[in-house]
């Protein structure tokens, strides 16, 4: 919104990936829910889908996105198995990433499906879970992932980038997220390091810390 303000051009955002041809969601003439990443486009459909019971979640829920329609790929090239896993019964196509609908039908995405964390068997988004971190302000980066526990299976693992000449024990960090998150959301390992592993868009390469610290992939 800001850019539209200075640049005097509006801009809408919306919801895309490989596997469509085009956006799944866009944002409408004059829409105010900068925050969202818009509403379903005309022709097509979409659900909110829980991934362990495949049935719709409510409005606010987060699950797994599905969409359905014209703008849907018919699968991919010489490899069926592949196809079979994403494109599933009546045409819907599975997008492996975890949003919300708000009652007014405008789409939030929090986290991608393969990057959820289970702790005692609640889903954690990393997502979240850093964006809580970095309003820290001895916080300079954060990446969280999923930490093998044998009791809760999972639990939250922070890698942190501090600010110079500051750092923050677990314990304290605890603290500070315990007025943020949710207790199952709280970090209960933590790594220090000098930068966080990304990709050139700038997403974190969450696999590259799981095998530095956790020896996995």
């Amino acid at each position: 919104q800001l850019i539209s303000e200075r640049l005097d051009c509006q801009f809408y955002q919306g919801y895309g990936m490989t596997e469509l041809s085009g956006s799944s969601h866009s944002h409408p003439a004059n829409s105010t829910k900068w925050e969202t990443l818009g509403v379903t486009v005309a022709n097509g459909q979409s659900r909110i889908v829980d991934p362990d019971t495949k049935e719709d979640c409510d409005v606010g829920v987060a699950g797994e996105l599905w969409v359905r329609g014209p703008f849907v790929m018919k699968g991919y090239l010489n490899n069926p198995e592949a196809t079979a896993e994403v494109l599933i019964e009546d045409g819907w196509l599975r997008t492996g990433d975890i949003c919300s609908f708000d009652a007014e039908g405008h789409l939030s995405i929090h986290d991608r499906l393969k990057e959820m964390i289970k702790s005692n068997g609640f889903p954690v988004a990393p997502a979240e879970v850093e964006a809580a971190l970095i309003t820290h302000t001895s916080i300079k980066d954060a990446a969280v992932f999923g930490a093998p526990d044998p009791e809760k299976g999972e639990v939250p693992m922070a890698v942190l980038v501090f600010e110079a000449g500051e750092v923050l024990g677990l314990e304290e960090l605890q603290t500070y997220l315990s007025t943020k998150l949710a207790t199952y959301k709280i970090v209960q390992r933590i790594e220090v390091v000098q930068d966080i592993p990304k990709a050139p868009s700038g997403k974190i390469l969450r696999r590259v810390l799981r095998q530095q610290f956790l020896n996995t992939n």
